[in-house]
């Protein structure tokens, strides 16, 4: 008796509170977190820090959704998707980090759909993040000025090597481009050329 009597009152909220399960545990059983990792490793044969990757885009993924009111895959939405997607770029997150979150996306949906936890799949119409493309370099007036002179005039197409360069220099048109290029399409008069390009539209480009 005396024991019971100097037991605090407080232990038995403390116990009450740890028992019950945490947000994260929730979410990683509403969610099929674990088997999804289990499957991951054991059925597509992915290495641990891809699992471990995947896992952590997931846990951004679902606690988003938790924000946003879900509380399980099925109430997630194509748009809820793009949502999350468009959150992650103006986050500033790195296209290649964005990449790798659609793909543990796709993963994700497609397990669970192969599992016949869904029906349909939101990721379905997600569409890759655009990656900047890099500018192309090109060559500096002396750079360009050396090539053109590098052509050897003792050679008996001399003439045409320095007309096919001088003409890429001025004009700035593809090899594929000057490849094409025919007699009647140069006016002399008016220093142009007609040059057909990709998709065969054409456009007049300076000769000088």
């Amino acid at each position: 008796m005396g024991s019971q009597e100097g037991r605090s009152p407080s232990q038995p909220g403390r116990v009450g509170r740890a028992s019950q399960p945490t947000r994260d545990a929730r979410a990683t059983r509403a969610y099929l977190l674990e088997p999804f990792q289990d499957y991951l490793a054991l059925e597509r044969g992915l290495k641990a820090r891809t699992v471990a990757s995947y896992a952590g885009d997931l846990a951004r993924f679902v606690s988003y959704l938790s924000d946003s009111g879900a509380s399980g895959p099925r109430d997630v939405t194509a748009d809820l998707v793009d949502d999350y997607i468009a959150h992650l770029v103006v986050g500033g997150r790195a296209p290649t980090s964005i990449r790798r979150a659609q793909s543990a996306l796709r993963a994700y949906f497609a397990f669970l759909v192969g599992e016949g936890e869904l029906e349909e799949d939101p990721t379905d119409r997600m569409e890759r993040p655009r990656t900047g493309q890099p500018l192309p370099s090109f060559l500096s007036q002396e750079e360009a000025a050396r090539l053109v002179e590098a052509v050897d005039p003792d050679l008996t197409v001399f003439w045409r090597d320095r007309a096919i360069l001088e003409t890429l220099y001025a004009t700035g048109m593809r090899v594929s481009e000057l490849t094409e290029l025919q007699l009647r399409n140069l006016d002399l008069e008016t220093g142009t050329c007609l040059v057909l390009g990709k998709g065969g539209k054409e456009r007049l480009v300076p000769t000088g």
